[in-house]
């Protein structure tokens, strides 16, 4: 007998083998009864938005958005929607760092207590931020 007839030999008896214990485990897992298990759990979550509008024609510094004092709670999302001129925010406390904004700016799943506005004097005449945030209840 060559070596290879031996090989091939031992590789169809592991494959028998392999199939009767799949056979096994098959009749054994039918004769299982399993109670259904719901797909999905829903629970009833109610977001909240408020948007926020800061003058840019006024320079600021530091200055609260309002979400501790108008909202009185932590948002979890805060979106820029416009800017009409350079501005910043800083995150929680005044002296985190500055991000600059654009719009499309956002901060997600992150626990804010309060954004600080920067801004220097816009000469564009009706220059706002708005900010959008978001929690839930």
């Amino acid at each position: 007998m060559s070596m290879e007839y031996k090989i091939l030999s031992r590789l169809q008896t592991l494959l028998e083998e392999l199939k009767l214990s799949i056979d096994q485990l098959k009749s054994v897992l039918e004769s299982l009864t399993i109670e259904a298990v719901p797909v999905t759990v829903q629970f009833p979550v109610r977001n909240r938005v408020r948007k926020f509008t800061v003058d840019l024609t006024t320079p600021h510094t530091d200055m609260p958005l309002g979400i501790s004092k108008e909202i009185g709670r932590t948002v979890t999302h805060a979106v820029v929607t416009k800017r009409g001129d350079i501005a910043y925010w800083k995150r929680n406390d005044p002296s985190s760092p500055l991000e600059e904004l654009w719009v499309g700016y956002s901060i997600d799943d992150f626990e804010i207590s309060e954004l600080y506005i920067s801004n220097p004097a816009s000469s564009i005449i009706g220059a706002t931020l708005e900010v959008l945030v978001e929690w839930r209840e």
